[in-house]
């Protein structure tokens, strides 16, 4: 039971410690100490960023970021080269927006990776994404 108190009374010292040098240490730096947990990313960002990248990716190799790109031979069209019966099955087509809005057409191909459905680009099937 003695040696239980003592590593306890010892854990809770070395915490206090610990936490007084992380203070001191970023009110060294010129911050207050309060927002050095702050300054890590939240796990959520960091998702929402490599989603952001892979969209860069893919639009990238659909259509080197023109919004107004057109395959004529599949009818492909916009900054992801949408099928137009792909598109249609996105929120944004079925609220009659148009393919060639950029904003549009990100925001689909998002709720595309979201639904699992990455794989139906060529370029995330063969791994370039």
């Amino acid at each position: 039971m003695a040696r239980l108190t003592v590593g306890l009374v010892f854990g809770v010292v070395v915490g206090i410690i610990g936490g007084a040098a992380l203070q001191t240490h970023a009110a060294d730096a010129g911050g207050s100490g309060e927002d050095v947990a702050e300054a890590a990313p939240e796990p959520e960002s960091i998702l929402n960023a490599a989603v952001e990248k892979r969209l860069d990716c893919i639009a990238y190799y659909e259509s080197k970021g023109y919004a107004g790109a057109v395959n004529r031979s599949s009818g492909a069209s916009g900054l992801f080269q949408f099928l137009p019966s792909t598109w249609i099955t996105t929120p944004q087509g079925k609220a009659g927006l148009s393919v060639f809005d950029p904003v549009a057409a990100r925001a689909a191909a998002r709720w595309m990776l979201e639904q699992g459905r990455a794989r139906e680009w060529v370029v995330v099937a063969r791994g370039l994404c």
